[in-house]
């Protein structure tokens, strides 16, 4: 089960400013999420830019799209959130197997 979501908090004119300036890609957590993905041989790239918001619509938007949507907290262990990512992964893929060198995929 996914860790609970945080409490909600309208930031100050201080907190927004510093967080306008941090990074927003290659953070520690995604690096650490990257790396254990890695370790269980998934790769992946991003895409798309996602906005940061937590919105219902930006879900809907995305599964419109075609994309599945795996929420994770920058708190929660890189393994359990590699569990959530694998485990969506491996729903929508199939696995491959020895009489199927395709690995589900269409021919052609």
């Amino acid at each position: 089960m996914p860790a609970p979501e945080p409490d909600r908090v309208e930031p100050g004119a201080a907190l927004s400013s510093k967080m306008s300036t941090l990074a927003r890609r290659d953070t520690r957590p995604e690096i650490a999420l990257r790396s254990e993905l890695h370790r269980r041989g998934l790769r992946y790239r991003v895409q798309v830019t996602v906005p940061g918001n937590r919105r219902s619509s930006t879900d809907e938007e995305l599964h419109a799209a075609g994309w599945d949507v795996v929420r994770v907290w920058e708190h929660e262990l890189p393994e359990h959130a590699g569990d959530l990512v694998e485990d969506a992964y491996r729903q929508r893929v199939p696995s491959r197997s020895p009489t199927d060198p395709g690995g589900g995929h269409p021919q052609g």
